[in-house]
């Protein structure tokens, strides 16, 4: 359902393997997922998209699925406006595609 949080996936105390099995069943679904604990023993361990925020406010991202105002994949949005971590924006086509899935 549009604006509800999506479903989360804890790597944590899975093997590599599980997750890979566990990782390969929800991405079928073809909806977000947040997967949780994907950072842990890497150089990015900890850090939040607040923190990113935070860290480097000059650096530019693009938001995916946003082909009608940014129809060139352009690097636009600045991680220091911190609005694009609690934004709910609409993809592109989204009534289109909520209306194919089956729930």
């Amino acid at each position: 359902t549009l604006g509800n949080e999506p479903p989360r996936f804890n790597i944590r105390d899975m093997s590599r393997e599980e997750a890979r099995q566990a990782f390969d069943e929800m991405v079928s679904w073809g909806q977000v997922l947040i997967i949780e604990g994907a950072t842990e023993g890497v150089a990015l361990e900890g850090y939040s998209c607040e923190r990113l925020a935070k860290e480097f406010p000059e650096a530019r991202m693009r938001r995916e699925y946003d082909m009608v105002q940014n129809p060139d994949d352009e690097n636009r949005q600045t991680l220091g406006d911190m609005s694009w971590t609690s934004a709910k924006v609409s993809g592109f086509e989204a009534a289109e595609r909520l209306q194919q899935d089956p729930e």
